[in-house]
């Protein structure tokens, strides 16, 4: 409902590009799931004596929210922001990652930046959403990113969801 100036800036991440963090995570899951974005879903749990136990909930259909012959495009494309973009060097050895960054700003409320991706690549099992905001500055927001994102890899290469998660 805007004028070309509110797309042109809305199209690299500027003014009203806010996402959550978990739309960020469904978002990347698309790579991983041939062009369908899954249905997030909440999981429902009684405490028991050994913690949650979980009870099954009907899962909703994935929508295809993208082709799948753009897949390997997106792929490629955001490999090479985890190999040679934004957050070279970031991921642990051992546990490459797929992924896309954004930083962009709003009047008065700073800069941020929204990183969002899936690990172990080629066959990912997690996918992960960064969001950091109100920054003073662009190299802030994008150095506070990177070392929230470093943390999480660490983190989530020690767990090695690749062995302890179901697929998709």
């Amino acid at each position: 409902d805007g004028d070309l100036r509110q797309l042109a800036d809305l199209s690299i991440g500027l003014e009203a590009a806010n996402i959550t963090p978990l739309h960020g995570a469904l978002l990347a899951t698309v790579l991983a799931n041939e062009g369908r974005m899954p249905e997030p879903m909440l999981l429902e749990a009684t405490e028991g004596p050994m913690g949650l136990e979980p009870s099954s909930l009907e899962r909703l259909p994935a929508r295809e929210v993208i082709a799948p012959e753009t897949v390997p495009v997106l792929a490629r494309a955001m490999q090479a922001v985890a190999v040679y973009g934004t957050t070279a060097g970031v991921a642990p050895p051992g546990f490459p990652v797929a992924m896309k960054t954004g930083t962009g700003a709003e009047w008065r409320l700073g800069y941020h930046a929204n990183y969002v991706g899936v690990a172990p690549w080629p066959n990912p099992v997690v996918a992960f959403s960064v969001r950091i905001t109100h920054e003073p500055t662009s190299s802030r927001v994008n150095r506070t990113a990177r070392e929230v994102l470093k943390a999480l890899l660490e983190g989530l290469h020690r767990r090695r969801p690749d062995r302890g998660l179901a697929p998709r």
